[in-house]
């Protein structure tokens, strides 16, 4: 039983152009693949997923792709959707967190910043959710200088010009 496999637009010498062009893995996997269709190394999708140590399932996805969307729909890897908006916050109190981390910020952190949403807004908030609205969606840090050490001798002031 023979599989059916996507006519192969590339010439093998683009297909090999392509994978040495390529850096990231995920992309070079796939132009592999299509290099190994194209030169009939491989016959068959689960010989395919055997070599790429991958789901069968994956080389039918990346092949479905391919044949429905192009060479270049399937060397997008990641590019997708952008990541869905926040809902955790009101917008108001979201806009009014990103200005109080953009002024002076919280010098006691994740918990200082719990308690002025609730003072502030009325708005409770778990920990590891502010975490990750501050961190990743507005890619702020709550991280403060730590204070030098008492021993440390202080830095030298540069001689005055009337001496």
């Amino acid at each position: 039983m023979s599989e059916r496999f996507p006519a192969i637009a590339q010439s093998q010498e683009e297909l090999e152009t392509l994978l040495k062009a390529n850096r990231d893995a995920q992309v070079q996997r796939r132009v592999h693949l299509l290099l190994l269709i194209r030169t009939g190394a491989v016959r068959t999708k689960a010989q395919a997923a055997r070599h790429f140590r991958v789901h069968r399932n994956s080389i039918q996805n990346w092949l479905r792709i391919y044949e429905s969307e192009g060479i270049e729909q399937l060397l997008r890897i990641g590019q997708g959707a952008p990541p869905p908006e926040q809902k955790s916050l009101p917008d108001d109190v979201y806009q009014a967190l990103k200005v109080r981390l953009g002024e002076n910020g919280f010098a006691d952190g994740y918990v200082e910043a719990q308690r002025w949403l609730k003072e502030a807004f009325g708005v409770e908030i778990p920990y590891k959710t502010l975490h990750g609205i501050v961190r990743y969606r507005l890619r702020a840090k709550l991280k403060r200088a730590r204070p030098s050490h008492v021993k440390k001798t202080p830095p030298t002031s540069p001689p005055s010009p009337d001496a």
